[in-house]
């Protein structure tokens, strides 16, 4: 065997780069993971949007966005960007939850796809109340 009869094994810089990358992929699963329930409420709104349900869409807000917004108001936003309601897909590129005291407060920000193929940016912030995530504002193309 050349060598003096050892084997040759993979280089130690290449561990390295191998172990970090597993790390990096690992750090983002777990922070999909944590950030996963802000998603749920907004893609339940969404679904509901698309069918036409605005009265279940409304309900996923939490109690200061309803204060600060009638349904009749929501109606009315919801007639100002069509993309909302006509919605197709959507993917949100960023995710985070902030929490201040008792206060959780999460963002998704990310893009909608319309039937027509209408991209438009958009953004959520949630909030959690009595042990549940709820819409707290909608932002939509980059106001």
């Amino acid at each position: 065997m050349p060598n003096g009869g050892k084997k040759k094994g993979m280089p130690t810089w290449l561990k390295v780069i191998i172990g970090l990358a597993i790390f990096a992929i690992v750090i983002v699963v777990i922070s999909f993971m944590a950030t996963s329930p802000i998603v749920k409420p907004v893609e339940k709104q969404l679904k509901y949007l698309k069918s036409g349900d605005v009265e279940a869409a409304y309900e996923l807000t939490s109690g200061e966005f309803k204060n600060a917004t009638s349904y009749e108001t929501f109606q009315e936003f919801l007639t100002k960007y069509p993309t909302l309601t006509t919605n197709d897909s959507y993917s949100f590129n960023s995710r985070e939850i902030e929490t201040s005291g008792d206060t959780e407060v999460g963002t998704l920000t990310g893009t909608l796809k319309a039937t027509d193929g209408t991209e438009t940016p958009i953004e959520f912030r949630l909030i959690k109340e009595n042990g549940e995530w709820k819409i707290l504002g909608i932002q939509v193309g980059g106001e």
